[in-house]
């Protein structure tokens, strides 16, 4: 599963009966006590900052 039929999976009101469609569900579930949550798919090329910050922290120690 990719990023993109993750958002589908999580965002969509049909059931996911893939292997992960429970974590889907799950997801859905939690999305409910958040009604102002959103989720949307990014991607790759415009999240570019996003990527940059969270290899760097891979560098950072504690």
């Amino acid at each position: 599963m990719d990023s993109l039929e993750a958002v589908a999976a999580c965002a969509g009101g049909l059931a996911d009966l893939s292997s992960l469609g429970f974590i889907a569900a799950d997801i859905k579930e939690l999305l409910a006590e958040f009604p102002r949550c959103t989720i949307s798919y990014i991607s790759r090329s415009c999240n570019g900052v996003a990527n940059r910050l969270a290899k760097l922290s891979l560098s950072c120690s504690d």
